[in-house]
């Protein structure tokens, strides 16, 4: 069984361990985040120690690997497999270049190493390393790390009833079934397998099991009954009958293999729902090859979610075979222990506390947050993505303010998570979700939470949370009730979408905000007047409409509409000059630059 493996140059990581990888092992994270790179150094590894066991090299020669040979997965480049794809670097000597006068440079090729420590089938501790270099793009040169000498000891000369490696099998996702399969050696089942096909080489798995079964001078098979076992899983599960499937050599052009309905129907492979195949596909991996070590990537997809509980209940079962797998599946997820779940993220390998951090991890983070997790170290959280236009712009238009010279590189740094309305309360746990998630994977980003006032709900919680800030006013837009910067913005639209307008859109905005006000000349945001402190700026610059002269009267933006000019939200807060722009609005910009501080 592996115990821990350490990955050193190899796609994703640079160095990276994996330990305590007990009977049953799950690889979890997001999409791209590196689950399926153990699998596939494990499944290098393996094709390496079966390239070895074949060669006669002595001392320290390594042996050439040709991509044409190459099966444990598809490439067309083996430069794909290093890390950032560098495969070598030129670092300075203490040497001097008499035509330059500067230091040599000498060139270094970095290593891909994949280091495995298992116990044999003695339950002795051993450890291999296999350690590759890269010549071309169709070639590279694998070799043992501890030599050839060791490679043999452990090996038993290729004796492989005595030796001491594991045998390994990678099952790559599903792909759609061959529509006929002819009889496939071991290159050629390796080859299928390493391009992704496991679904062409199911019946030749299926007759490996049957004839495993049926062969008499096999009397001890790693799995006793391999074909029994996967005829009565498969009738458990899904209520049809495998029929034993047929080859002869020297007449057969094909292996075939199907199935019985309950209705005594018989039917190909071809004919069956793809959650049946994808077990059909773990099962004749499993009793096919017999491995010691079982690498499964993704076996949940196509499987509903009684069916992924029920197969792995299959798998933790299987005391002789270890089971190491790539999954998204909560179902899995929640059914095993914390010690049993690697968590790879961007940043690293995290254990897991518990199942349930895992899952809230994958449910309520997305690829976007993951960039965001990357590059910024602040998370704002608010109501919508208009919220969003309106601090942007305001952030612009303090550019020339001395007091926030800093806020243009921190705004770089900060990343909108969108709540999308809901009671205050749902908004409030939604962020709290997330941002637990977000901590779970990057210990690096912070918060805020910004959101409308909500009639006070949440002034009391403003004094117990210092990452939340709640608008004194009833909504973002209240602050944008700035008649000079609606002229600037108004006319600075019409002059590049319809100049001719720009007169008559100076005069909309005047005409809108005189009614308004009733012809009194007010300081919107500042007056103290409680009609326009409670006023619905939302609906009265950006949504009112009037069907009949009765309802009311249009929105700001509406009337500009009518006039050929399309002014936005981050249009009118940038337009504002810093004096324009409210305490409130400033005292978020102070917040999240006291937060990157």
């Amino acid at each position: 069984m592996i115990e821990r493996v350490i990955i050193r140059n190899l796609k994703r990581f640079r160095e990276q361990e994996f330990s305590e990888l007990g009977q049953l092992h799950l690889s979890v994270g997001p999409n791209n985040a590196g689950k399926s790179t153990l699998l596939h150094a494990l499944a290098i590894w393996n094709y390496c120690i079966e390239e070895f066991r074949s060669s006669e090299r002595t001392g320290s020669k390594a042996i050439e690997i040709a991509l044409a040979n190459f099966t444990p997965l598809p490439l067309n480049d083996f430069k794909l497999l290093w890390h950032e794809k560098t495969e070598r670097r030129y670092p300075v000597t203490d040497d001097m270049d008499p035509k330059t006068g500067r230091q040599k440079k000498q060139q270094e090729f970095i290593h891909i190493e994949v280091e495995v420590h298992w116990q044999d089938r003695r339950a002795e501790p051993q450890s291999f390393t296999v350690a590759l270099r890269w010549h071309n793009r169709n070639t590279m040169y694998a070799s043992p790390k501890g030599g050839w000498e060791e490679f043999r000891r452990l090996d038993h000369s290729g004796d492989l009833n005595q030796t001491a490696f594991p045998r390994i099998v990678y099952v790559p996702p599903q792909s759609n079934i061959a529509a006929q399969e002819r009889p496939l050696d071991e290159a050629n089942l390796r080859a299928l397998v390493g391009e992704g096909r496991p679904g062409s080489v199911v019946r030749n798995l299926v007759w490996r099991a049957w004839r495993a079964e049926a062969d008499s001078r096999q009397s001890n098979p790693r799995i006793p009954k391999p074909f029994t076992q996967l005829r009565g899983q498969i009738r458990d599960w899904f209520g049809v009958t495998v029929l034993d499937p047929t080859y002869e050599e020297g007449r057969s052009r094909f292996v075939t293999s199907g199935y019985t309905t309950p209705s005594k129907t018989e039917l190909d492979w071809v004919n069956a729902g793809s959650g049946l195949l994808q077990c059909l596909i773990v099962l004749s991996f499993l009793y096919g090859f017999q491995p010691d070590v079982l690498l499964l990537d993704e076996p949940d997809a196509h499987l509903h979610v009684n069916l992924q509980r029920t197969l792995l209940d299959f798998l933790t079962k299987q005391s002789r075979t270890q089971m190491i797998i790539a999954t998204h599946a909560e179902q899995f997820i929640q059914r095993v222990r914390a010690n049993q779940i690697s968590f790879l993220t961007p940043f690293g390998l995290r254990r897991v506390p518990d199942a349930a951090a895992a899952t809230l991890a994958l449910s309520e983070i997305s690829n976007l947050d993951i960039g965001a997790l990357l590059d910024r170290k602040l998370l704002l959280y608010i109501e919508g993505e208009t919220d969003e236009a309106c601090l942007r712009g305001w952030a612009c238009a303090l550019a020339d303010d001395p007091a926030f010279v800093r806020l243009g590189e921190a705004m770089s740094r900060v990343a909108f998570v969108t709540l999308r309305g809901g009671s205050a309360e749902e908004m409030l746990t939604l962020a709290d979700r997330h941002f637990k998630a977000c901590r779970f994977l990057s210990d690096a980003p912070r918060r805020l939470l910004i959101l409308d006032r909500n009639d006070g709900k949440w002034q009391a919680q403003m004094g117990r949370d210092e990452q939340l800030l709640v608008w004194s006013k009833r909504h973002i837009e209240s602050y944008l009730l700035v008649p000079a910067a609606w002229v600037r913005a108004a006319e600075a639209a019409a002059e590049s979408q319809f100049s001719l307008a720009r007169p008559c859109a100076a005069k909309a905005v005047a005409d809108f905000f005189t009614e308004q006000s009733r012809g009194l000349t007010v300081d919107w945001l500042h007056t103290p007047d409680e009609l326009f402190r409670e006023v619905n700026a939302k609906r009265m610059l950006f949504g009112a409409r009037r069907e009949k002269p009765e309802d009311g009267y249009d929105a700001l933006t509406a009337r500009l509409y009518a006039e050929g000019v399309v002014v936005t939200r981050e249009d009118v807060s940038a337009a504002m000059r810093p004096d324009e722009i409210h305490k409130d609005v400033k005292g978020v910009f102070g917040k999240v630059l006291a937060a990157l501080a």
